[in-house]
């Protein structure tokens, strides 16, 4: 894959000081998603404005596998094909570092819960806070290209498929936690329906959706246990006490990114060959009843 290098204006020794914490201390070049909860603690934030937060190593963690192969509906990726590395910003009084990189990832969807192994790149943008004094990463703001969210609530995330998916979830691993009489098959088919796919102008697929509920029941799988709430149509509070999947945060990508950083992002996306207003390139026509002239 290529790397784009985006030449900073920032002063060299503190900009140096961030790297040699990051690169050769932490040593992030080489993490990988199962080794990132070494560098997290409890009050680690991943921020995904449409998606809402998710604190601590462990929540962190099975967000990011939400994004690869590790979810049902990734047959394989995410697959590097280019990166841009950004300037890195670095506040003195609190030994806080951030850095950014844009990047361009392959993926092949799961036919079993998809329709078929379809092949697509998408961008995605990230920021990582690190303390370097202490050495972990304190935030993590994400943020997906264009219309990647469309394309998973409306036509990923929306097959017979992988309805199929989320109601055998709620029908077998979470019967513990709903009882057995409350989601019957045709009951969860019927509410489930009746929910958009995703609320609001930004598609937020943290509230009363079937959006948040394909997302959460990826999870579910391998954490029944932390996740069944989040799938009930009806508010359930999960084990930490917080409910989801009911009402959306209504968060905006600019809070937490600038209109700088995405105005950088796009460009990024542009000499890739992508349209930063559709944000992958998957061909629709003809697929999932699409037709086109």
């Amino acid at each position: 894959f290529t790397i784009h290098v985006v030449a900073s204006s920032y002063t060299l020794f503190p900009r140096l000081r961030c790297l040699y914490v990051a690169l050769v201390e932490m040593k992030l070049q080489q993490l990988q998603t199962d080794g990132l909860a070494e560098f997290l603690r409890e009050d680690s934030l991943l921020s995904y404005a449409p998606a809402g937060n998710y604190f601590g190593p462990d929540a962190i963690v099975e967000y990011v596998h939400s994004a690869t192969a590790v979810s049902p509906y990734y047959k394989s990726g995410p697959n590097i094909t280019a990166v841009q590395v950004n300037p890195v910003e670095f506040d003195q009084d609190t030994d806080i570092c951030m850095m950014s990189a844009d990047f361009i990832i392959a993926y092949e969807s799961e036919p079993t819960l998809v329709g078929d192994d379809y092949k697509y790149r998408v961008g995605i943008t990230f920021k990582f806070f690190i303390d370097i004094r202490e050495k972990y990463i304190t935030q993590i703001n994400a943020h997906f290209a264009g219309g990647y969210l469309d394309l998973l609530t409306n036509y990923h995330w929306v097959t017979p498929q992988a309805i199929d998916f989320v109601c055998g979830i709620m029908e077998t691993l979470c019967v513990d936690i709903y009882g057995e009489d409350v989601y019957d098959v045709t009951n969860c088919r019927e509410r489930y329906a009746a929910l958009p796919n995703s609320t609001g102008p930004d598609n937020y697929i943290d509230g009363d959706s079937k959006g948040c509920r394909a997302l959460h029941s990826a999870f579910t799988v391998t954490n029944p246990e932390g996740h069944c709430a989040h799938l009930s149509f009806d508010p359930l509070m999960d084990p930490k006490g917080a409910i989801k999947c009911q009402e959306s945060d209504g968060r905006s990508v600019l809070d937490l990114f600038t209109q700088s950083e995405l105005d950088r992002f796009d460009a990024f996306q542009v000499r890739q060959g992508l349209d930063p207003n559709v944000g992958h390139d998957f061909d629709l026509c003809g697929e999932f009843g699409v037709d086109c002239p």
